[in-house]
């Protein structure tokens, strides 16, 4: 899977203060998109650089699922690969 091309879901949802069951983002690159209107909590974003940072691009058998690190709740979430668009072709 290419972390510049993913989706995170989060799978599970223990007083989290932001997100709940259910809540998507799209990875691009180095940015991480929301896939509604809530903040980006900064714990959850410095989780996934360091994801991002400790491998390059991620392995097929890279534990697509963990915890955040969490603050007064925590949040279970999954790395899934995002389906690549098919190009027009030109004839």
């Amino acid at each position: 899977m290419n972390p510049c091309e993913a989706t995170i879901e989060i799978i599970e949802e223990d007083h989290c203060p932001l997100y709940q069951l259910g809540d998507k983002f799209n990875l691009s690159g180095k940015a991480l998109l929301p896939l509604r209107n809530n903040p980006t909590c900064l714990i959850f974003a410095g989780d996934i650089m360091a994801s991002l940072i400790q491998y390059e691009a991620i392995p097929d058998d890279f534990k697509k699922v963990f915890n955040c690190s969490g603050c007064t709740g925590t949040i279970r979430i999954e790395y899934k690969a995002r389906e690549e668009k098919a190009e027009a072709v030109s004839l």
